[in-house]
């Protein structure tokens, strides 16, 4: 099986979670109004009071995980596309790791190798 990973692709993930993640931390859910007055019985109104304060800590942690994958989603984006251009790099025929003309070894043969020319690491 082969997996293949687009840095564009989680570039593009990355925004829409992030672009998921502002409303929600920006989202109030109102306790207005929230009392036995209303509602006339006491206990639903407590109750109804904790079950805000549970939605408004959820879209806190919704809000801080998604910020999070778009962030972690970014940076492997950059990881991928710099481990790419690493191994570009050490496998350029003409450079080296230090960016200086490659080496040229012997053929098998102790003549001068032909053709494309070796690189030592």
């Amino acid at each position: 099986m082969t997996l293949e990973v687009v840095p564009e692709e989680l570039r593009g993930a990355a925004k829409k979670l992030h672009s998921a993640a502002e409303p929600l931390a920006c989202l109030y859910v109102s306790g207005e109004g929230v009392d036995g007055t209303t509602f006339g019985h006491v206990e639903l109104a407590q109750w109804t009071g904790t079950i805000l304060d549970y939605c408004r800590d959820a879209n806190t942690q919704l809000s801080s995980a998604a910020t999070t994958m778009a962030g972690d989603l970014g940076e492997t984006a950059d990881d991928l596309e710099a481990g790419e251009q690493g191994v570009v790099t050490r496998f350029d025929p003409s450079k080296n790791l230090f960016g200086r003309p490659g080496l040229e070894l012997p053929g098998p043969s102790g003549a001068p190798a032909t053709g494309p020319r070796v690189v030592a690491p």
